[in-house]
């Protein structure tokens, strides 16, 4: 079985994480505080999938979602 792929929310106002989230097939579990879908912009799906975070939340704001879901994969790396 593969492994899923670890899930994290954006904050769009500050584009800052928010939260780790959890999915168990096309399931995605929010924290408390976030409404669901309608607080969200799912952004693993094109054509957010190749824009930058900061790029996704300013979209977002726009479109009235608090937060944006993204894959680890699309997480530039920090050098340390």
């Amino acid at each position: 079985m593969a492994a899923t792929p670890k899930l994290y929310l954006y904050d769009t106002a500050s584009c800052q994480q928010f939260a780790e989230v959890e999915a168990q097939g096309l399931d995605v579990f929010f924290p408390d505080s976030v409404r669901g879908w309608a607080d969200v912009l799912d952004c693993r799906i094109p054509p957010y999938d190749s824009r930058t975070l900061e790029e996704n939340c300013e979209y977002a704001t726009h479109v009235r979602k608090f937060y944006i879901l993204v894959a680890q994969s699309q997480i530039p790396e920090t050098p340390e």
